[in-house]
């Protein structure tokens, strides 16, 4: 089900119909793949329904994928007056056991640019 939604999302050998996905991912989600939380809130985003996006965004963080705390940093890069919690996001994903090299290195150039670390 994961799979058919990063399909659809990425128009992989069908056409890209973030509608399709969704469905697909909340499926997922539903069937216990916490890794469809995050996708949710990627397709989301892509939509331009941030408020969506969040919400997916904080069900995968509170699911223990750390990743999701990079996407709600980004979503919250947007305002000058969130800066302390994009830097809270930016550290969690540094410290995170489950995060990828390439993620720790974003959050780390992010923190930098932000005055961080």
């Amino acid at each position: 089900m994961i799979r058919l939604g990063v399909m659809y999302t990425c128009g992989e050998g069908v056409a890209c119909d973030y509608d399709k996905a969704i469905a697909w991912e909340h499926k997922a989600s539903e069937s216990g793949n916490t890794s469809a939380l995050l996708n949710l809130g990627i397709t989301y985003r892509i939509k331009g329904e941030l408020r969506q996006a969040r919400h997916w965004f904080e069900k995968a963080l509170d699911a223990g994928d750390t990743e999701a705390a990079l996407e709600l940093a980004r979503l919250y890069l947007i305002s000058d007056l969130e800066v302390e919690t994009v830097k809270q996001y930016l550290e969690m994903v540094q410290l995170g056991e489950n995060v990828c090299e390439a993620s720790k290195e974003k959050a780390e150039l992010l923190l930098k640019e932000l005055g961080g670390h």
